[in-house]
This record gives structure tokens, sequence and C-alpha cells, in this order.
């Protein structure tokens, strides 16, 4: 099956995001409350991190190999982020952070729907 080249692209970052993510909850399970303090103890916050990281891992391997499940995830994650985005926005005023990030979902969830995502994801 010939994958879309965006789609690997996304495959690559999702991996890289995990793995970043899961030792960051290491670090923070470690000892490193002082990265997470928000969050409450590192050990709550390193376990939240390395599961996060475990599913930006799951993700990326569903990206790569057209694993029809991650297609819907994509969609509602992006839904979700596109939405946090705007409360953002209409709560804490403008930011460019956040509406780069609308733009940047908005394109993704465009591009999911393309003939070629979804014949490489079998919808």
């Amino acid at each position: 099956m010939n994958r879309p080249i965006l789609i690997a692209i996304l495959s690559i970052l999702y991996g890289v995001v995990g793995v970043l993510t899961i030792l960051l909850g290491i670090v923070a399970m470690a000892g490193g409350e002082s990265i997470t303090t928000e969050f409450g103890t590192g050990l709550i916050s390193g376990l939240i991190l390395v599961v996060v990281g475990i599913i930006c891992l799951l993700l990326a391997y569903g990206f790569w190999t057209g694993w029809g499940p991650v297609w819907y995830l994509a969609i509602i994650f992006g839904a979700i982020s596109v939405i946090s985005n705007i409360y953002s926005i209409i709560t804490n005023g403008f930011g460019v952070s956040a509406l780069l990030a609308i733009i940047i979902e908005g394109l993704i969830i465009v591009y999911m729907f393309t003939n070629d995502v979804r014949d490489h994801f079998g919808i």
C-alpha cells in the first residue's frame, strides 16, 4: 500500500512526541517534581505522561500502517484541539499559538478526508 507522504510525516512526529513524552514522564517519576508541579506529585504526573506517550506511539504505528481506528481518532482529537483552542481564544484573548493550532489542526482534519488518506486507512 502506498502511504501518503503527510501521513508518514505525522506518523514520525507522533513517534518522536511519544518517545519524548515517555522520557519526560520517567524524569518526573524519578524525582523531577519541579517539572510538573502544576499537576501534583511527580509520580502521578509521570505516570500520566508515560500513558500519553504510549498512546502517541500507538497513534504513530496506526498512522504508519493505515490502521482504520486511528483515522477516527485523528478526526476526534483534531476537533477537540480546534474547540479547546477556540475556547482558549475566547477566555484568554487572542493568542498566536492558539490561532496557529486551529489552522494546523483544521488543515489536518481536511487532509484526513482526502481520497488517498481514506484509502490508506481503508475508510
